[in-house]
């Protein structure tokens, strides 16, 4: 550690020798900064002065306006989110059927497909784009849930039998339900921010 501070304060020494200005200059336009504002470029925060902050506001601002007025169709884009969403459904039943367990990380996959189905079908960009992702998602995997109980149960008849008369049984099917949609949403939340910046 001790070499390292020395190291750094032998660079910012040379720096100096080379009329590098230190952080009381716009790393943006080079002058001294008047009004030191923070603003985040590509997620990172930077201290600019006002006019260079500004400037790059209104540059992101336009490009959120943008990514907002991208064309695009919200019914393929439903019927892609359905599709992926139902792939994912399919991973989470036939886990519950060949390995004989579920696990509520599949809801990421779910919502991840359902996510990735809506943006290849070119769906519109904007918050609707969530909201749809989010329905889909919940409904494929409390449905693909459900399925699966039901296939491990042997029945939906025997199911609804071993609902109503275990409460164990019943706390953990409410349980992996609720952990279920959790994941599930947060995967949706996480690949709209990852897919926010790409298209940025």
């Amino acid at each position: 550690v001790e070499k390292a501070e020395k190291i750094i304060l032998e660079i910012t020494d040379y720096l100096k020798t080379l009329n590098a200005k230190d952080s009381a200059y716009c790393p943006a336009c080079g002058e001294k900064i008047d009004f030191p504002t923070e603003v985040k470029a590509n997620g990172l925060p930077i201290t600019l002065c006002s006019k260079c902050a500004a400037s790059i506001q209104a540059a992101q601002t336009k490009k959120e306006e943008e990514y907002q007025a991208a064309p695009g169709n919200y019914a393929v884009g439903l019927l892609g989110s359905i599709g992926g969403a139902l792939i994912g459904g399919l991973v989470w039943v036939a886990l519950a059927v060949v390995a004989g367990f579920m696990s509520a990380f599949v809801a990421i996959l779910i919502s991840y497909l359902a996510a990735m189905g809506y943006d290849k079908m070119k769906g519109k960009q904007n918050k609707v784009k969530m909201l749809i992702n989010i329905s889909v998602s919940i409904i494929v995997v409390v449905l693909s849930m459900y399925i699966s109980y039901v296939l491990l149960a042997g029945s939906a008849e025997t199911l609804h039998q071993i609902l109503a008369t275990d409460k164990e049984a019943l706390s953990g099917f409410i349980g992996d339900m609720l952990f279920s949609i959790i994941f599930g949403t947060l995967g949706i939340v996480f690949y709209n921010k990852s897919m926010k910046k790409k298209l940025h």
